[in-house]
């Protein structure tokens, strides 16, 4: 058996002893009755027992997304990460962090699902304590704030894998805890403003640039075919050269556009931020089709205001 397939088998194992313990924390009717959940593509749902987990299995071996009972909640979700991170990986350690900077080593993101629950993601590069050549993993843990509790989530990946971080992001477009009322979000006045997507080369490169009015318009501006910058897009606004346009609306957390020729279009929608350690927090969008290939998961590239 290859030894990143173990490290995975002993990672559940850790997980899921976690998950045991703090059942008993509140009253409740267990974990498989706490959620509703829309299953990623390529993924499958496991309600055995009183146990609710995603898996999805791969030629590195399993994936597993855990949807755990809910505890009690200090009502500061970055105090409650800090004792819960390392109790759902008991027995792990941060990668190349002796002094276990949790926070000053991960990668943070904040936001509120589509019912308006805060919530709060942390992601570290963990592996086993005290193996200095064992292998490293990229571990996820979600806390969801429901009133005095918070709801936990956890999986973890290859370093260099993607498959639980896709699956994370396209289930926070639609995760909802039963039983609790919808908060109303004004999602049309955080989308008012020009977005764009970064290509990943070059800092300034940006793509797939759209600009959104109060009035519901939108304007899909005339792209480069070189490398450029945030002045280059506002000087199209300026003189109003677009791509193309046309109007859209926002009904719960969809958009939907329609060009003035062609079918409407419609995303899934929701706005958090997100850093790297230490970082400033920098304020993100993203889209998910809405009629989405059930036959393969897409990367949510963020989109960036500017």
């Amino acid at each position: 058996m290859k030894k990143s397939f173990l490290t995975f088998i002993f990672l559940f194992v850790a997980v899921a002893a976690f998950a045991q313990k703090q059942a008993l924390a509140i009253n409740g009717s267990g974990n498989k009755n706490i959620y509703s959940i829309t299953v990623p593509p390529t993924w499958s749902l496991n309600t055995g027992g009183n146990s609710l987990t995603l898996e999805k299995n791969t030629n590195t071996g399993k994936r597993i997304i855990e949807f755990m009972s809910m505890i009690k909640s200090s009502g500061n979700l970055e105090k409650d990460m800090e004792h819960i991170f390392f109790e759902v990986f008991d027995g792990w350690s941060l990668y190349n962090s002796p002094n276990n900077l949790l926070f000053e080593k991960g990668d943070h993101e904040k936001g509120f699902t589509c019912q308006g629950l805060p919530y709060y993601r942390l992601s570290n590069s963990i592996r086993k304590t005290g193996s200095d050549n064992g292998d490293v993993i990229k571990s996820f843990v979600i806390l969801i704030q429901v009133g005095p509790n918070v709801a936990i989530i956890n999986t973890a990946d290859q370093i260099l894998g993607s498959e639980s971080e896709m699956a994370l992001n396209f289930l926070l477009f639609n995760l909802k805890i039963n039983g609790i009322a919808e908060k109303n979000e004004d999602y049309k006045k955080q989308l008012t403003g020009t977005w764009a997507s970064n290509s990943g080369l070059y800092g300034n490169s940006l793509s797939a640039v759209t600009s959104y009015t109060a009035e519901g318009k939108y304007y899909a501006l005339i792209q480069s075919a070189y490398t450029v910058g945030y002045d280059y897009y506002n000087d199209l606004i300026k003189k109003k050269q677009f791509k193309n346009e046309g109007v859209f609306a926002i009904k719960g957390n969809v958009l939907e556009r329609k060009a003035s020729s062609g079918a409407a279009t419609k995303y899934f929608i929701r706005f958090y931020s997100r850093k790297s350690g230490n970082n400033a927090w920098q304020n993100l969008m993203g889209l998910y089709d809405c009629n989405y290939d059930k036959s393969r998961i897409e990367a949510a590239f963020p989109f960036q205001k500017i």
